[in-house]
């Protein structure tokens, strides 16, 4: 059994970048109350706190930052009955509509919550993140917008770090692509926005 305070996650950046870092890699630093590793339990620990800048997603121009994660697993029957106490699976529904193997068997990071910025007409939306499972094969969970509903209901108001914007949900669509986010779902609710996200290494 090895015991220490502080570990250090590499994440291929086909997955997550930091802007000026060099490697293949980026790095997340846990420094915890307690982490063990054994060969046979792997690894475990509690109450993590993470040492990281801004990560952006790769190839795209949408950005994160969070400061508590934890190392994580969900193995194949935990998926086939649709998660554990930790995760519920309904909430990734691009697993569901794509290919459930891509969680099968998944050993990675799951952060619970985290701020993200989302560009958006020359200016950013600021936004939270939730539930986000990271490994060097995929990045996924779930970013939130609040906004002002308008009278149309085909338009919608953000307060954007500068400015207020008022666009359509047909033009969100557009720009959420031209950001770099190719594979996503949107649930539009009473005052906020879900959109439910996949990145893959083959993407």
């Amino acid at each position: 059994m090895i015991e220490t305070d502080q570990i250090s996650i590499e994440i291929s950046n086909s997955i997550l970048s930091i802007p000026n870092q060099s490697g293949n890699t980026t790095s997340i630093n846990f420094i915890s109350d307690s982490i063990d590793f054994s060969s046979k339990a792997g690894i475990t620990e509690t109450t993590s706190d993470v040492c990281t800048g801004n990560i952006h997603i790769t190839n795209s121009d949408v950005s994160f930052t969070f400061d508590k994660a934890n190392i994580y697993s969900l193995n194949e029957n935990q998926v086939k009955s649709g998660g554990n106490k930790h995760i519920n699976l309904s909430n990734y529904p691009l697993f569901r509509e794509e290919n459930i193997n891509l969680i099968s068997d998944f050993e990675g990071l799951l952060v619970k919550e985290s701020k993200f910025l989302v560009p958006f007409k020359n200016s950013f939306l600021n936004a939270k993140g939730e539930d986000l499972l990271i490994n060097n094969n995929l990045i996924a969970g779930l970013i939130v917008l609040k906004y002002n509903p308008g009278r149309n209901s085909k338009r919608i108001q953000f307060n954007s770090s500068q400015k207020k914007i008022s666009t359509s949900k047909r033009r969100l669509k557009k720009e959420l692509r031209k950001s770099g986010l190719n594979n996503f779902k949107i649930e539009y609710l009473e005052e906020s926005i879900k959109i439910y996200f996949l990145k893959t290494i083959s993407d």
